[in-house]
């Protein structure tokens, strides 16, 4: 059931699903007007059938990576974001291009009425810089819609995050905050579109520090693969700004049944949180190697996504 990641002429051939009740999912894609499907006699991607045959298409150059992540963070606020919304950001490089668009359009007037919700202290820092409103998470009755980056993301939209800078310092905050939103974007490159959770690194755990050996023995239990306590520089362990303990869990291989792990290692008493996202996110805005933007949401599987 899982899917890897095709490319075609190195546009990103994103990781949807044409599933039956009987038969597999295979990945699909429109390109110039052409259905593409994965044909898995050929291992690789061919015409849908009853369709012209494929144009060829010149081989497109490598587009600036930052300044395409740039524009698809501008791409997402100006898709998403409307005036009188409570906005939720998270943390990351993609997600201060985010903020700096968001906050050049209330300068500008463009958007009115709106809160910001920082999920970390650094972020909150970036926002009070540029005379955002904002409010604390435990002020508003709501917020509307969040903004964050994603470490992997899989064919069914989803996530993993927490993973950069080992870990990062938002932890559980990001949780608490986009598990109530209205709705989650995340905006991301093609890299961190994968087959299945945890193919490309470790999963975050956010646990209480006392008695963290005693969880993590419990935690690996229940998944197939290894664990261990995250470490800063000075060999210590690394402390969220929530003052947890981070584990890192090394998947040996796909989770046949990613929910069931996921409630289990957040089930786990002595476990705040994890970095597995799962039914959590509505839509990831895509930046592929040729400078295109894609866009897929949890709503629409079933249909090839679309360049925004």
């Amino acid at each position: 059931r899982n899917c890897p990641v095709f490319r075609f002429n190195s546009a990103v051939l994103v990781l949807l699903a044409s599933r039956s009740d009987t038969g597999p999912i295979l990945p699909v894609r429109t390109q110039d007007g052409i259905t593409y499907v994965y044909d898995p006699s050929l291992n690789a991607m061919r015409p849908k059938s009853g369709q012209p045959a494929a144009k060829e298409v010149q081989q497109p150059a490598r587009a600036d990576l930052k300044a395409t992540l740039q524009r698809a963070a501008q791409k997402a606020i100006d898709r998403y974001v409307q005036d009188g919304m409570v906005v939720g950001f998270g943390a990351g490089s993609t997600i201060n291009f985010a903020l700096d668009h968001f906050a050049a359009l209330f300068k500008a007037g463009r958007l009115r009425d709106v809160t910001v919700v920082p999920h970390t202290a650094k972020t909150m820092r970036q926002a009070e810089s540029f005379g955002l409103p904002i409010r604390p998470f435990d002020d508003v009755p709501s917020v509307d819609i969040c903004f964050d980056g994603a470490d992997e993301v899989d064919p069914q939209v989803n996530l993993v995050k927490g993973r950069a800078k080992k870990g990062g310092g938002g932890g559980i905050r990001h949780k608490l905050v986009e598990s109530t939103a209205g709705g989650l974007v995340v905006i991301v490159d093609e890299s961190k579109l994968v087959p299945w959770l945890g193919k490309n690194g470790f999963v975050a755990v956010e646990v209480v520090p006392f008695g963290w050996t005693h969880t993590l023995r419990k935690v690996l239990k229940g998944i197939y693969g290894t664990g261990r306590v995250l470490l800063g520089p000075d060999g210590e362990p690394l402390v969220t700004d929530s003052g947890n303990y981070l584990l890192g869990l090394d998947f040996a291989g796909p989770a046949a049944h990613i929910r069931e792990v996921a409630a289990h290692i957040e089930g786990t008493t002595g476990v705040v949180g994890s970095g597995l996202f799962i039914d959590a996110c509505t839509a990831a805005i895509v930046a592929a190697k040729d400078g295109s933007v894609y866009e897929f949401r949890r709503t629409n599987l079933a249909n090839p996504t679309h360049v925004i």
